[in-house]
């Protein structure tokens, strides 16, 4: 004889996705909250350790006044156009290799500092630093 538990069982396997579905298109099941629903009803239940996990936060960086600054000094050289080329990749080189860094060191959100219009950090003066150490490298 079948238990109570076991009917209870199969009955939400056979009319699960039709019970989900109709919970779904009333809105009162999300996409995401069925996936998990699936996966809790279908999976059997395992002790796992919790994941590592980073506070992720946003800083910006003035990377507009960055490029117009360069391109103003630039602009008083007397580069041909082909120099001025290569001395805007190399600062577009060095810029994006700054940025990544505070990224990732820092395991944090670079935006661009006209993005955010509050609350972040600036760290325009660390990407200026480290721009000037990857030049001298």
């Amino acid at each position: 004889m079948k238990s109570m538990t076991n009917i209870l069982l199969n009955w939400l396997d056979k009319y699960s996705g039709v019970l989900l579905g109709a919970l779904i298109g009333m809105g009162i099941l999300s996409g995401l909250e069925l996936f998990f629903l699936e996966y809790k009803l279908k999976t059997p239940v395992v002790n796992v350790a919790p994941a590592k996990t980073f506070s992720s936060s946003i800083v910006t960086v003035d990377v507009t006044g960055l490029a117009n600054n360069y391109l103003n000094e630039l602009a008083k050289s007397n580069l041909s156009p082909e120099e001025s080329k290569q001395q805007i990749a190399d600062f577009s080189a060095r810029l994006t290799g700054a940025i990544h860094a505070i990224s990732r060191d820092e395991h944090v959100v670079v935006l661009p500092a006209q993005a955010v219009l509050a609350g972040a950090k600036d760290e325009t003066p660390v990407v200026v630093e480290l721009m000037k150490t990857s030049k001298d490298s």
